[in-house]
């Protein structure tokens, strides 16, 4: 009986490992025109793969999905903007470099936590700012990982090194409110 489950699983595993090799790129379709240089040359790089594009801005990103993309001017004031990314069209994901830290920033819609970090952290804990409750995770009073909702979409903050709260919170305030321009550049 044993070797019936055996040869089951790999025939499962053969098919999944088939499946997925062969799947193909797909272009993601912009929502908005795509900006177009002088030259006459689109700026529109996001192909799909495994369910993540990179593309050149946040402002390109916002073409590709169904919400305004705001981000904590405190990331943008502290921090040099790296690799923008859409995942799924329903993440946005940005990364942030600073001289001591780095943070991947993640805005969309979903349920939960949409930080992508499955991570088992030894704490975890809810703090509350400005009527936003923020559940943040890490060791000791230190922390890797916060995400939190506000106006229908879900936020979160992956830091390779552990912040304070107060850090956090600082950042979280920061978010600003929507507006009708958006918060993008």
């Amino acid at each position: 009986m044993r070797k019936v489950y055996v040869y089951l699983f790999s025939m499962i595993l053969m098919l999944l490992v088939i499946g997925y090799t062969g799947r193909e790129k797909t272009e993601l379709e912009p929502e908005a025109e795509p900006e177009v240089s002088a030259a006459g040359e689109s700026n529109v790089t996001a192909e799909f793969e495994a369910g993540i594009a990179s593309v050149g801005s946040v402002a390109e990103a916002a073409g590709y999905v169904d919400f305004e993309i705001l981000v904590p001017d405190l990331l943008r004031q502290e921090y040099a903007q790296g690799e923008v990314r859409i995942v799924d069209t329903n993440v946005v994901e940005i990364y942030f470099y600073g001289t001591d830290n780095q943070v991947v920033y993640r805005t969309g819609i979903g349920l939960g936590n949409i930080s992508g970090d499955y991570t088992f952290y030894a704490v975890e804990e809810t703090i509350k700012t400005n009527e936003i409750e923020v559940t943040v995770k890490g060791k000791g009073n230190k922390w890797s990982l916060a995400y939190f909702s506000k106006d229908d979409l879900k936020y979160s903050l992956a830091f390779k090194g552990a912040v304070n709260e107060n850090e956090i919170i600082e950042i979280v305030e920061s978010l600003g409110e929507k507006n009708p321009n958006g918060n993008i550049e």
